[in-house]
């Protein structure tokens, strides 16, 4: 896999607060996370084959490649409603998200790859 200045050379790889034109490829409800280098995109998705606390996470770079899409885990405890709005925070990257909802934070964790035939 190309590192993020091998798939944009041109860039100085800087703190982008706001993304540019985001992919095509992007689902509508795909939420920002600003951060060094080029920032990123997060979609998270609750898919039937999954438990009541698993979740489909899938990150999705400024050039509209997926660099990982997994099974998120939270805790029993944790009361993630995905049809309420959050936030994507630091730290989060393909182990682990930290998500803001009703100012509560916590993080899920990831439990394995994604396999849409299960």
């Amino acid at each position: 896999m190309k590192t993020l200045k091998e798939r944009f050379p041109q860039t100085k790889l800087k703190s982008r607060i706001t993304p540019a034109d985001p992919p095509k490829n992007l689902p509508k409800d795909a939420k920002w996370l600003s951060g060094h280098g080029q920032g990123i995109w997060f979609h998270i998705t609750k898919p039937e084959s999954l438990s009541k606390n698993e979740f489909r996470v899938k990150r999705i770079a400024l050039d509209g490649v997926i660099d990982c899409d997994r099974v998120f885990k939270a805790e029993e405890s944790v009361n993630f409603d995905l049809s309420k709005e959050y936030e994507i925070g630091h730290i989060s990257h393909c182990q682990k998200c930290t998500i803001i909802q009703n100012n509560n934070k916590f993080e899920i964790i990831m439990d394995r790859e994604y396999n849409e035939s299960i």
